[in-house]
């Protein structure tokens, strides 16, 4: 019975098998069009961070910027230390010679004061000594650079000018000064004080 099964099965296995290959073959032609895409799936997680890579070359210089307006000017600073004294400086070319140097005494005339006249007495007339001339020199006596005399000096250097009228443009207070120029380029000097003691009584 069994072997009689089989052997009936056999056949219509067959006969399956060609159908199915036949339908295979049957079914099997050129492929058809690609699909539409599907929607994008959802994004994955994030993933670990990977290790740090090298450092890049460095980058080429960047162009200088313009500059920018002057600032203001600064608070004056601290003045600074004192510098080391310099050498000496050379010595000067010699100057021309000087006048030789006399000595002249005026005296109030009437009084005999030296160096004061009063004009309240005979004030107005004083008397004018030299010493320290040239022999024989000739000196021109002013009195606060008014020429009033000529004198002459003698073997000795000296001379004696008496009774000499004051300018008239001197008046109480004046201090002025009486001067010798001698023609032998020898000059004196002296100084008068001009008072008045009638106007302070």
């Amino acid at each position: 019975m069994t072997f009689t099964l089989q052997s009936k099965m056999k056949p219509l296995v067959l006969i399956l098998a060609s159908v199915s290959i036949f339908a295979l073959v049957a079914c099997s032609g050129d492929p058809g069009d690609a699909g539409v895409p599907g929607a994008a799936g959802q994004p994955g997680r994030l993933g670990q961070a990977g290790a740090a890579g090298d450092d890049g070359a460095a980058g080429v210089n960047g162009i200088p910027g313009i500059p920018g307006s002057p600032g203001g000017q600064g608070p004056q600073g601290p003045q600074g230390n004192s510098g080391a004294q310099g050498p000496a400086g050379a010595d000067g070319a010699t100057g021309p010679a000087g006048s030789i140097s006399a000595v002249l005494t005026v005296t109030d005339s009437g009084t005999g004061n030296v160096g004061v006249v009063d004009l309240s007495t005979r004030g107005t007339k004083v008397d004018v000594t030299g010493a320290g001339f040239a022999a024989g020199e000739n000196v021109n006596i002013s009195i606060g650079g008014i020429g009033v005399l000529a004198a002459t000096a003698n073997s000795g250097g000296a001379f004696a000018a008496l009774g000499i009228t004051l300018p008239a443009s001197l008046s109480e207070g004046d201090v002025v000064t009486v001067r010798g120029d001698g023609t032998a380029g020898t000059t004196g000097w002296g100084v008068l004080l001009i008072t008045n003691k009638s106007a302070t009584n």
